[in-house]
């Protein structure tokens, strides 16, 4: 930047003319990653308790017929899965993109301006090739700041969801003060419940009050 402003202040402020207007687009596009990025680590939490669900109960799942229903309820929460993951990747990639745009446009004005001054003797090529030299090599670093600052709203997304499940009271009766149950809760009772497979005896004189 040092070198840009010492060939042409004015073409560098041309050059960046497009940052201010920038800082909005670049706000909102950080709060939707965050948002898509929050998103996603719920419905990934989601999917990862199906999956648990299903691969603990595979028994039941295989003895009810139940693989092509399962299927789909695991399909229909992974595309949704997929689509906010994409959308929150879209809103990192949009960050960067709206900074090569700025830079585009910064160009184009300084091409135009700059054209003009070596046309008329005010400044040579050389100034200009040096001109354009540095202002690459500084937009890159900034590519890679806002492509940076994207991410990090994807991971904030995800911390707050870990600092929610830290900070979550707990609540742990004290077993030396037990609490009674509630009155009036009904209740279920099994007295003497045979059950056999087959020759294979799965439950004899089964007793039990829930």
């Amino acid at each position: 930047m040092y070198v840009a402003i010492g060939v042409d202040w004015k073409w560098t402020a041309i050059m960046m003319i497009g940052v201010p207007i920038l800082l909005l687009p670049i706000a909102v596009a950080q709060r939707y990653v965050r948002k898509k990025a929050a998103q996603a680590r719920d419905l990934g939490a989601s999917l990862s308790t199906r999956l648990d669900e299903v691969f603990h109960g595979i028994v039941p799942v295989k003895l009810n017929n139940l693989e092509r229903y399962q299927a789909k309820r695991f399909d229909a929460e992974s595309g949704k899965f997929v689509r906010s993951e994409v959308r929150a990747i879209g809103g990192v990639a949009a960050v960067t993109a709206m900074i090569d745009v700025m830079a585009g446009v910064g160009f184009m004005g300084v091409l135009l301006f700059g054209g003009a001054d070596i046309l008329s003797g005010e400044k040579t090529v050389g100034e200009f090739m040096s001109f354009f030299t540095a202002i690459g090599l500084a937009f890159d670093p900034l590519r890679r700041l806002a492509a940076i600052s994207a991410t990090w709203q994807a991971a904030a997304a995800a911390l707050e969801r870990l600092k929610e499940l830290m900070d979550a009271p707990i609540h742990l009766e004290s077993p030396d003060n037990p609490v009674p149950p509630p009155e009036g809760l009904p209740e279920l009772a099994l007295r003497g419940v045979n059950l056999s497979y087959g020759e294979a005896q799965v439950l004899r004189d089964l007793t039990l009050t829930a």
